[in-house]
């Protein structure tokens, strides 16, 4: 019965508090874009971009970049995993999933 070794014995670590990251002054946020198989590569794969626009702009924004016709298909991925609703913002994606670079 003595002792305190059995004190924290019962209690499950938490999990790691994810910071929430800031939208920067200017309202831009940084979007980086890394191509998978046979896709185009982008001369450029990092941009700033609006926080408040639409993801459609993001969509859009590529489609020129790799000067795709209005028949061929793009589809872009948030850290490989899901494809946003072209309504969705930037900034709220940014806040949700933006990982830290080195």
């Amino acid at each position: 019965q003595g002792g305190g070794s059995e004190a924290g014995a019962g209690k499950e670590s938490l999990p790691e508090r994810r910071v929430i990251p800031e939208i920067p002054a200017n309202g831009k946020v940084i979007v980086f874009f890394k191509h998978v198989g046979s896709a185009p590569i982008l001369r450029t794969k990092k941009f700033k971009m609006t926080a408040d626009a639409p993801f459609m702009t993001v969509i859009l924004f590529v489609r020129k970049q790799l000067k795709l016709k209005d028949e061929e298909s793009i589809y872009l991925f948030v850290n490989s995993t899901f494809e946003p609703h072209p309504e969705e913002r930037i900034g709220d994606l940014y806040k949700c999933f933006s990982v830290k670079s080195n």
